[in-house]
């Protein structure tokens, strides 16, 4: 009987929420509401920081502390702020549609610097402060400045030096190009280009200079603007340029979609708005929301995460378990799984709301379905989209997927090929990523195509071992593939420990009497054997399986007398 389209892989997320023209009226959507909601709280800075930049005015702030004891800017504020530093580009003949690259650390003087960017139509590439200063990023470094920045905002005079360095080896004596170096903390001596932001907050401004005509910024920019780059390796170790237009950034369905909700508040934990959380402040923003960002710290309490409502988790695929852990952290949550990878955001979610219990299959929770304005599928490797149930390539389309990355490094043509396409009017995305759909739509992340694993009976999905032994037993795992001259490539567990009082046989018996004798397994392997103290990690902060799985083969060479099963390494 052929296949219906209800029994296919594929979901229609039906009419794309209309989308705002220009990132600056993204921002402003606050301004409209109530230019005296409080757009931004940043707890670690002075209450008077910039204070003359953005001027005074009243704040309405959803803090238990005032702006007299948290640093806490409105609408109005942050707006005359960006409208204010946009001038100071301006004098110094920053071109709109050009480029600022943004080495400053999450925190009042970050968004400052991202509204300015908006009112100038101006990209924005953000990266950690310590980039500059570390040698294990310096491909992805000299990318950033071959791409002839007008605009670089640096932490302070040493981040200057090291800036201009590499400024200059980048440098086209050919073609020079109009120049902005900010820098957060005051300068010992001038240096040519370059200005405190602190001196910009003691000059003077006219009130036109103060105030953002919202039709001119509308009608300078363009949908099709680069207005965010992302340098994104994956677990591949490659850096790729990811280029968001204001379309994509736009149209993404939090964004498009966004609710105005002035009781909401964004709280960023972390650092990573450089990537994975890149669209959560306009998220915030969108909806006349407060962003607030927090660092990292060890003071935990349940009283102190009381007023938490939501919880978006990412970046890994999540068990029950996982779940299960999270709700013990912020009882007085939400927790949903998220989606979403640096070349789109917001294709797949919850747009109808998260259900009482999240589905789940195998043990993996559901990531949600498609948005509206998108389109998911679930083929196999000839592309066809396949039935319900099976599992395959996940590939998404929505105005939100970038459409190609920089054509730079080791990224060509065939690159952008081999991962972008258009269909039904849509830019497509080939995500690498094995996912299945149930039969009520319900998306569901399996693995990465990349870490499957070749066995001769068949191909192993390294998240389903996950699943079952994270279930039973309190440990860190991740499965890797490991080659076998009679069996082809076997799975092998790596944990962070045994704990106490199990032994690889006890997990290897209860593996079997859940899924049966006849799914192959190497021995388990802990961090400690392979004389790791924790797991080595990606630059966004993933495992990074293939560097695992070279430490692992390499231990195993090196220990022929070890009992590993059945298995011969070739």
């Amino acid at each position: 009987m052929a296949e219906t389209k209800e029994s296919l892989s594929y979901l229609n997320g039906g009419p794309q929420f209309p989308y705002k023209s220009s990132v600056w009226s993204v921002l402003q959507s606050g301004t409209d509401v109530n230019p005296d909601r409080a757009a931004l709280i940043s707890v670690q800075q002075s209450p008077n920081h910039l204070a003359r930049l953005v001027g005074r005015g009243p704040v309405q702030t959803p803090a238990s502390r005032g702006p007299d004891e948290l640093l806490t800017w409105s609408y109005a504020q942050l707006g005359r702020g960006g409208a204010r530093l946009a001038t100071v580009m301006a004098r110094h003949h920053v071109p709109p549609q050009s480029l600022l690259l943004n080495f400053v650390p999450h925190s009042a003087d970050w968004a400052l610097l991202v509204w300015a960017a908006a009112v100038q139509c101006l990209g924005v590439l953000n990266q950690l402060p310590q980039m500059l200063r570390t040698t294990h990023q310096q491909e992805e470094l000299r990318m950033c400045f071959a791409l002839k920045p007008t605009v670089v905002a640096v932490e302070d005079e040493a981040a200057v030096q090291l800036a201009d360095e590499l400024r200059a080896e980048a440098a086209d004596a050919n073609q020079p190009t109009p120049f902005l170096g900010i820098c957060l903390s005051r300068l010992s001596k001038p240096r040519d280009g370059w200005v405190s932001l602190l001196d910009i907050a003691e000059m003077e401004f006219t009130e036109s200079e103060s105030t953002v005509d919202a039709a001119t910024v509308d009608a300078t920019d363009s949908p099709d603007r680069i207005a965010q780059i992302y340098f994104t390796s994956g677990s591949s170790g490659t850096p790729k340029g990811v280029l968001k237009t204001v379309r994509n950034l736009t149209a993404s369905g939090p964004i498009a979609g966004a609710r105005i909700d002035e009781n909401f508040v964004s709280v960023a934990l972390g650092a990573n708005f450089a990537a994975m959380a890149s669209s959560l402040p306009y998220i915030a923003w969108a909806m006349a929301g407060t962003l607030s960002h927090l660092k990292a710290c060890s003071e935990y309490s349940l009283e102190k995460l009381a007023s938490l409502r939501l919880v978006a988790l990412g970046g890994e695929i999540m068990s029950e378990e996982f779940l299960a852990m999270a709700h013990a952290v912020v009882p007085t949550a939400t927790v949903i799984p998220a989606f979403g990878m640096s070349e789109v955001f917001g294709a797949v979610g919850w747009p109808k709301g998260v259900p009482l219990r999240i589905p789940t299959h195998s043990g993996v929770l559901s990531v949600g379905t498609v948005t509206p304005g998108g389109r998911v599928k679930i083929v196999d490797e000839q592309g066809t989209v396949i039935p319900r149930g099976q599992v395959g390539e996940l590939h998404l389309g929505h105005h939100a997927v970038c459409g190609r990355y920089l054509l730079m490094g080791s990224v060509d043509e065939k690159v952008n090929r081999d991962t972008f396409y258009e269909e039904e009017g849509l830019p497509w995305i080939r995500t690498g990523d094995l996912a299945t759909i149930d039969d009520d739509g319900w998306v569901y992340i399996v693995g990465r195509k990349k870490d499957q694993i070749r066995h001769v009976t068949g191909i192993i999905q390294p998240s389903m071992i996950e699943a079952v032994l994270s279930a039973a037993f309190p440990v860190e795992i991740q499965v890797i593939g490991l080659p076998s001259p009679i069996h082809g490539m076997v799975p092998y567990p790596i944990i962070d420990r045994f704990p106490d009082g199990v032994t690889e046989g006890d997990m290897k018996e209860h593996f079997t009497h859940k899924i049966g004798a006849n799914y192959n397994m190497g021995a388990i392997l802990t961090l400690k054997q392979l004389g790791l103290d924790a797991w080595p990690i990606t630059g966004s902060g993933k495992v990074s399986k293939k560097e695992l799985a070279t430490i692992a083969l390499d231990y195993m060479r090196a220990n022929p007398d070890a009992s590993f099963s059945s298995y011969a390494v070739c």
